[in-house]
């Protein structure tokens, strides 16, 4: 598997929507066990750390260093099967829908009627 590394805005309000993504991609593996995945995936030996490191700098971009191999030796380890797709369909799902929340933010004061 080939490890990569990426810039990419992520901050612990995102944590929920990981998990979601997680859920919708890998609805097998136990939920407690999911963003133990994640974390692995994105380069942190536990979710606790990668939540830490997260809520430690909120607003600044983190550079994430995907970690296919890590994250399927984690899998394997529990008798779990994981594939880099599976990590790669979280993350583009997550970026998916941070953009569309991005996008909608500027047009949601519009959209409210006052009168």
């Amino acid at each position: 598997m080939i490890d990569a590394t990426i810039p990419f805005h992520l901050s612990a309000a995102d944590l929920s929507n990981l998990k979601k993504a997680a859920a919708l991609h890998l609805p097998n593996i136990a939920p407690s066990l999911r963003p133990e995945l994640i974390a692995r995936a994105f380069g942190f030996p536990t979710a606790t750390g990668f939540r830490q490191t997260l809520e430690a700098a909120p607003d600044r971009e983190h550079e994430i260093k995907l970690c296919f191999q890590t994250a399927a030796d984690f899998a394997s380890s529990r008798g779990l099967v994981v594939s880099a797709r599976n990590i790669y369909d979280i993350l583009a799902t997550t970026v998916m829908v941070l953009s569309l929340i991005h996008i909608s933010e500027p047009t949601r004061p519009r959209l409210i009627s006052y009168a």
